[in-house]
């Protein structure tokens, strides 16, 4: 579910003035009318994939890709997601930080699910610092929790197929989530094969 247009904007424009706070000379300016067509881009770019990470992650992600990968040339959208999600991945290693991406994980599916964009009971049941606790218990921290949520939320949508009170609208749909999670997960699988060849030996 992307972004209302006022978020991915207020998105756009903390990641536009952080950054050009820090590297000026390396993102665009959003003053004057282009500078308003440059954050209507942004923002767009950031209407779906900015709806998966809370809006905290913004400004440390553009101080890692500041201090880590600032080159010649202009900042792209793609290079501050990556930046985001390796802050994710760390702040999966923290007990509060985890549980506070549970939190926005937990009010974005419940959106979503309002919205009948998925399932009903979609969201889950358990308190965020429970399931937490269960995921951190079963398969440590950093990626591997973040696999485990979308696991999760794969097994839910599953059921859906299974659930007499499901709408054929909500199966079909439940049904083409599971096809495209299993093409994202062939994908990655060959992708790490053929840069790690040993692992797939």
């Amino acid at each position: 579910m992307a972004l209302a247009t006022a978020e991915a904007l207020d998105i756009a424009a903390r990641i536009l003035d952080t950054g050009k706070a820090i590297v000026p000379d390396r993102f665009p300016a959003t003053r004057g009318e282009a500078g308003e067509r440059t954050l209507a881009a942004w923002a767009d770019v950031f209407a779906d994939a900015g709806a998966n990470y809370p809006p905290e992650v913004w400004a440390p992600a553009v101080r890692s890709w500041a201090a880590r990968s600032v080159g010649e040339r202009m900042v792209a959208p793609r290079e501050i997601l990556n930046a985001a999600r390796e802050v994710v991945a760390v702040w999966e290693g923290d007990p509060e930080k985890a549980a506070f991406l549970d939190r926005h994980r937990n009010a974005y599916l419940s959106r979503r699910e309002a919205a009948g964009a998925l399932p009903v009971g979609t969201t889950p049941v358990n308190p965020p610092d429970a399931r937490t606790a269960a995921i951190s218990a079963h398969q440590g921290n950093g990626r591997a929790r973040a696999r485990a949520f979308m696991d999760e939320l794969a097994t839910r949508n599953l059921a859906a197929l299974d659930d007499p009170d499901a709408t054929p609208h909500d199966r079909a749909r439940a049904r083409k989530r599971a096809e495209e999670r299993a093409q994202r997960r062939a994908a990655r699988d060959a992708r790490t094969t053929r840069n790690h060849p040993q692992i797939g030996a």
